[in-house]
């Protein structure tokens, strides 16, 4: 749990650094946005909303291995699959919506 949540800080910090670039212009991981101001935007607030679930999730992953570690009872199943759907769900939203954009720009 905890290397999860390790992992989930350095994906959230990515992402929020790369929605910075982003809304900036200046993205290397994802230059096919810095076409135009408008589409960077929006293809910013969807990092943004990646690394906001991202911090979510190991937040409630971190809370989880605390409560284990206090307690010396497993963290309650639905607090790991909440942390672990709110990840997983809001990744591929945001992807979703990248993968619209873009497609949407080739159109």
């Amino acid at each position: 749990m905890l290397f999860y949540t390790i992992l989930l800080v350095f994906i959230s910090v990515f992402f929020y650094r790369e929605g910075k670039r982003m809304s900036q212009m200046r993205s290397h991981f994802l230059p096919d946005f810095n076409i135009n101001a408008s589409v960077a935007q929006i293809a910013a607030k969807q990092l943004f909303f990646t690394s906001i679930c991202s911090a979510i999730s190991g937040t409630l992953m971190l809370f989880c291995w605390i409560y284990q570690q206090i307690t010396h009872r497993n963290c309650p199943k639905i607090l790991l699959a909440l942390s672990i759907l709110i990840y997983a769900g809001g990744f591929m939203l945001a992807m979703y919506r990248c993968y619209q954009l873009k497609k949407d720009m080739a159109s």
